[in-house]
């Protein structure tokens, strides 16, 4: 997990705090119950994770908080994972109201027999309201197809059939 706490301005402060909470939520002992506090009202929010050789496709986007954390949960149901934000590359616009950054997600089976750890390194970018609420969220493997985490065994096939249902 991350810990991003210098800054220079309060939308800086405000963006690594949110990226920052948004991390722990994605770890596995987090519980879900606050994770709407986090997320824009005025619109539904938006979510992407998918890898960067379909970045330029316009589908995969899961559109509502229930989709979103439905899939927290799916992935919670297989995976452990720990999360770390590359400090370094934490980069805030405040014209466009987005962060970017990079991250690495340490991905293990909860089931040992289905496969070994690894690491997926992506490229991830929030949008913000003017209340500093999620409008979206995006997370592009960087790292190659074969570490994004739904790859990995039957639930790729699984994973397009339900990326058709949001699309």
């Amino acid at each position: 997990m991350s810990t991003l706490t210098t800054c220079d301005n309060d939308l800086e402060c405000t963006s690594r705090r949110i990226m920052d909470t948004l991390s722990k939520h994605c770890a596995d002992s987090t519980p879900m119950n606050d994770m709407p506090n986090y997320y824009s009202i005025s619109t539904p929010p938006q979510f992407r994770h998918v890898p960067i050789e379909l970045a330029h496709l316009p589908s995969g986007w899961i559109i509502g908080l229930q989709g979103i954390r439905s899939y927290y949960d799916i992935s919670r149901l297989h995976w452990r994972r720990s999360i770390y934000i590359r400090p370094e590359t934490l980069v805030v616009n405040p014209v466009e109201m987005t962060v970017t950054c990079v991250i690495e997600a340490h991905w293990e089976w909860r089931n040992p027999n289905k496969g070994l750890p690894w690491v997926e390194v992506a490229q991830g970018k929030l949008w913000y309201d003017h209340d500093f609420k999620v409008k979206a969220e995006e997370h592009l493997t960087i790292s190659g197809k074969d570490t994004y985490f739904l790859s990995r065994g039957k639930l790729l096939r699984k994973s397009h059939e339900v990326s058709r249902q949001f699309c």
